[in-house]
């Protein structure tokens, strides 16, 4: 008994051993793949999650400081499928589709050019690159002010590249599309819509279009109802019918004060802005009516390679109001039609300029060639023409790309122009740490696309000077350096004109693509090194530098300072 006790003890202790060793072997198992499947989880989520974030987080903070590597990143992020598409439309909004309040990026003229931008973080895509992201957001992207944003630059990009169908379909689908969300969107689109008839001079087509939206509306809809009779009262004006337009803007503006009269909200519905344009309009036709002596201007406007300038913006402004800038109610405004073609009619006696709107891809490496004396007079003709021929921009090719010049001359070199019979050379300084620059014309009636130019002229010559206030204490000391400060950066640029002293192109403009940006006119002049009465100028300490000049009157240096320090005495 004893022993089967011992064996059955034995045989008890290998099995209770053999089972504990499997129940090990089995928790080893479970724990290997509890940490097989988290490893895999926390794979996963870097995948699907944080790394998709983190690159978006990198891309916008790249954009924001303005790298070029951001425009690479964005799209990534938007062929992505592990991003969520709340963040893509995000993306597209805020870098593709935020776009200046005013319908143009850029306007120029003979008086003055404009620039309007309304976000820091612009990335320039081009038109191939947004194009498929654009239609996208007309697709399938939310119904939001972004998307009427979207549907207005698809159709003027198809309208610039001779699409008009495609520009007419893109509105019609949007119409339809935004029919069934929020009444705004769908009322924007509609006057888009009308406005792309009016364009093409399709006015029977635009009024039965306005008629049909009217229809639509409520009677306390004042806005858009006044939007509508304003459209009415443009067809009419472009009809040549003065009559029936004069007629048409009294009734409008007799049921805005009839309503004004009996409904306290009409203020925040019928907006100042709209009011005063109609007003504006009925001054005009009043003025074209009682002035006999109206002409029509018109004109087309054409790049030199031949195609034309569609959808471009025209603002005809009178020399009285040539320096105000381009932002407001203008008297004159049109679009080019799909051809390049613009016209205004019952356009009063006087002189006026042509100023230009563009999109940034519509003036990107071109210029539209105008001078302060480029005016336009009315009132002797019935009819008075202005073509504009946009030009390509001067390549540039020496000195160039931040160049350090250490010779005693400067050889500045640009690509010929056909046609040109002499140039001009411009020189600017930068100031406000290279923010801003100050220019001023250098050398004119060059014979070739050369010159060599000593370095001491340079020395000699100033771009005028800033100025805080009318002491001489609050002149910047950078303006009176000008060339002669090793440490500054300088830019130039080159003008070309015909026998006739007519500009034909310039080198400075917009370049805005890799195609176009071409070399970057900066250099440096390190053929002298600050003197201690520099560093006292440009410490504003100016009567201790002019002291420290007059120690050694002898240098050429001191002597230029010297009368340039006592000349703001003056």
């Amino acid at each position: 008994m004893r022993q089967l006790k011992s064996v059955a003890t034995c045989i008890g202790k290998k099995i209770l051993k053999s089972w504990l060793r499997n129940m090990t072997i089995k928790l080893q198992v479970n724990q290997l793949v509890y940490l097989v499947v988290a490893f895999l989880l926390l794979i996963a989520t870097m995948i699907f999650l944080i790394i998709p974030q983190w690159n978006i987080y990198n891309a916008k903070k790249q954009a924001d400081q303005g790298h070029s590597e951001a425009k690479v990143a964005l799209l990534q992020i938007l062929e992505d499928d592990t991003v969520f598409e709340t963040q893509k439309w995000n993306i597209i909004q805020e870098y593709m589709l935020i776009q200046p309040v005013e319908r143009f990026n850029v306007f120029a003229g003979a008086s003055f050019s404009q620039v309007q931008l309304d976000h820091s973080k612009i990335i320039n895509f081009t038109w191939k690159e947004k194009l498929p992201y654009l239609k996208q957001y007309v697709k399938e992207g939310p119904l939001d002010d972004y998307f009427v944003l979207a549907v207005k630059q698809l159709t003027s990009y198809y309208e610039e590249m001779n699409q008009s169908d495609l520009a007419k379909q893109t509105l019609d689908q949007a119409s339809e599309r935004a029919a069934s969300s929020y009444s705004l969107y769908y009322n924007d689109l509609q006057l888009e819509r009308v406005d792309f008839a009016i364009n093409h001079k399709e006015y029977t087509e635009a009024n039965q279009l306005l008629e049909t939206f009217d229809e639509k509306l409520e009677k306390g809809d004042y806005y858009w109802h006044a939007k509508i009779g304003q459209r009415q009262v443009e067809i009419a004006m472009k009809q040549g019918k003065l009559q029936e337009a004069r007629e048409q803007v009294n009734v409008i503006l007799n049921e805005y004060k009839q309503a004004e009269e009996n409904d306290d909200t009409i203020e925040s519905e019928y907006t100042t802005d709209v009011y005063e344009s109609l007003v504006s309009l009925k001054d005009r036709i009043e003025s074209s009516i009682n002035n006999p002596t109206t002409s029509t201007v018109k004109g087309r406007i054409m790049y030199s390679d031949g195609k034309p300038a569609a959808n471009v913006g025209v603002i005809l402004r009178n020399e009285s109001d040539i320096h105000y800038g381009a932002l407001g109610d203008e008297r004159y405004f049109t679009t080019t039609d799909k051809d390049g073609f613009y016209e205004w009619n019952f356009v009063e006696s006087g002189r006026y300029q042509v100023i230009l709107g563009f999109s940034f891809d519509q003036i990107n490496g071109w210029t539209y060639p105008s001078t302060m004396d480029d005016w336009l007079t009315v009132g002797d003709q019935l009819e008075v023409t202005k073509d504009i021929t946009l030009r390509p921009l001067i390549e540039i090719d020496s000195p160039v790309n931040q160049a350090k010049i250490t010779t005693d001359t400067v050889h500045f070199s640009w690509e010929p122009v056909k046609g040109a019979a002499y140039y001009q050379l411009h020189l600017a300084v930068d100031i406000d740490d290279g923010s801003g620059s100050m220019s001023s014309p250098f050398r004119s009636h060059i014979a070739t696309n050369e010159i060599d130019v000593p370095v001491e002229d340079l020395y000699d010559y100033t771009v005028g000077l800033s100025m805080s206030g009318d002491e001489p204490g609050s002149v910047d000391p950078i303006t009176l350096l000008a060339f002669t400060n090793p440490n500054n950066r300088f830019s130039w640029s080159v003008d070309a004109f015909d026998e006739h002293d007519e500009l034909l192109t310039r080198s400075n403009g917009y370049r805005l693509g890799n195609d176009t940006i071409g070399h970057l006119p900066f250099f440096y002049l390190k053929t002298r090194t600050l003197t201690e009465a520099d560093q006292l100028l440009l410490d504003k300490k100016f009567t201790e530098a002019l002291k420290a000049y007059k120690t050694n009157p002898e240098d050429k240096h001191s002597q230029r300072m010297i009368k340039r320090l006592e000349e703001l005495d003056e």
